[in-house]
């Protein structure tokens, strides 16, 4: 009988790769208020504050995703590595079996 194996590289790297993204998605959400904020100096009147009302509200919005992202990736990563714990105690508890 052999034991169940999860391909934990490919595991790993499916939690590096949610990494990536979420900084890249950080990283062009940050530009894109800094260009927004800037924006706001040189523009007044009411179509600016609709303007900044609509684009701040959709940048809280993708933070928002961006953290649940983050709160997926570190549920991954746990699920790993209680999946190797949990492995580890059923090879030892199969070698402690006595035939």
């Amino acid at each position: 009988m052999g034991t169940l194996m999860a391909d934990y590289l490919e595991m790993n790297k499916a939690v590096t790769g949610m990494e990536k993204i979420i900084r890249g998605v950080t990283d062009a959400v940050d530009m894109l208020e800094e260009g927004v904020l800037r924006l706001d100096i040189t523009w007044a009147g009411d179509a600016n504050t609709e303007f900044m009302l609509s684009m701040l509200k959709d940048i809280e919005d993708i933070r928002k995703i961006t953290d649940e992202m983050v709160c997926s990736k570190d549920l991954l990563r746990k699920a790993l590595v209680e999946y190797q714990t949990g492995e580890a105690k059923i090879k030892e508890r199969i070698r402690e079996v006595r035939i």
